[in-house]
């Protein structure tokens, strides 16, 4: 394919693209590098990865993907951890409190989940708290 000597590499295209108008997710950066060169997604994609691959583009997640409230992040997938904990501490507590000592096989899962219960679930939960997998405040340069 011969190149038009008007228009830019893409390289360059894609710099002044993110520098003039910065998109807000890579899928709309590779539209416009698709509409001016013709290129299919693929290659726009490839193109816009090996920027970042060589250290000319940086890409970040979406600032605005953490929840502000808790209700929203409840809904989330990220409290996944929490809707489990809940649940094993629900079905523990039924399982201890109505299953009698005598009843026979129902009585082995009310010993593994007690046991999940007391041993494993508060040392769980504490190191949840307080080593979160990202702090949610930047304290410095450094996160």
């Amino acid at each position: 394919m011969k190149r038009d000597e008007k228009k830019p590499l893409i390289s360059e295209f894609i710099m002044r693209a993110v520098r003039d108008k910065p998109p807000v997710t890579v899928r709309q950066l590779a539209a416009r590098v698709q509409q001016e060169y013709r290129l299919s997604e693929k290659k726009a994609v490839k193109q816009i990865v090996a920027l970042q691959s060589h250290g000319s583009l940086r890409l970040e997640g979406n600032p605005n993907s953490q929840s502000a409230t808790l209700l929203g992040y409840l809904r989330c997938e990220r409290s996944l951890w929490y809707w489990l904990t809940i649940s094993l501490a629900t079905a523990t507590t039924l399982i201890v409190f109505t299953v009698p000592d005598d009843l026979y096989p129902l009585v082995y899962a009310r010993y593994a989940l007690g046991s999940i219960f007391v041993l494993l679930l508060p040392g769980y939960s504490f190191i949840k708290a307080l080593f979160p997998t990202k702090v949610p405040i930047t304290t410095g340069k450094k996160n």
